[in-house]
Parts: structure tokens; sequence; C-alpha cells
């Protein structure tokens, strides 16, 4: 798998965006090699299942606070109201 240039460990990550990494685990199935495919999906998955994720930026206390916050909504932004519903036949 590239390293995303540098010289780097695996453990830096990829340059390359997850959409150009699953169209290229896809390839061999646009050309009939279904097996190859399969493979490469699979190796993408235990690389993505593998791969470790950041730590929250936000502090758990901020994030319960915007979450609760009971601002008002800036104009235009307010969902409208459902329409009526028709009477029963």
């Amino acid at each position: 798998a590239p390293s995303g240039g540098g010289g780097g460990s695996a453990q830096q990550g990829s340059m390359a965006p997850f959409a150009l990494l699953h169209l290229h685990a896809l390839m061999p199935s646009f050309a009939g090699n279904h097996v190859a495919s399969v493979g490469r999906v699979l190796a993408l998955l235990s690389l993505v299942q593998g791969a470790p994720w950041p730590e929250a930026s936000w502090p758990a206390e901020a994030a319960a606070a915007v979450a609760t916050s009971t601002l008002p909504r800036p104009p235009g932004t307010e969902h409208p109201p459902p329409p009526p519903r028709p009477p029963p036949p």
C-alpha cells in the first residue's frame, strides 16, 4: 500500500483519498476479475478497521453544551410546518 510519499511509516496514513482507494479496489471487477476485486475490497476493509481514529478535539462537556443549547436558529433555517393532512375518506 502506498505510504503517501516521503518515506513515512504506514502509521502516518496515505495521501490518497478513500474514494481513490475504493476505486482501485473495484477496478478488477470491471475487467471481469471479481476474485481480485473482492481481495482488494477485503484488504481495504481490513485497513479501515485497523486505522486509529483521531481523538475528539472537543471535550465531552463542550459537546454536551452545544447539543443541549437552546439558542434560537438563524433566520431562514427554521423547519416549515408539515402540510395539513387530507380528511379521511
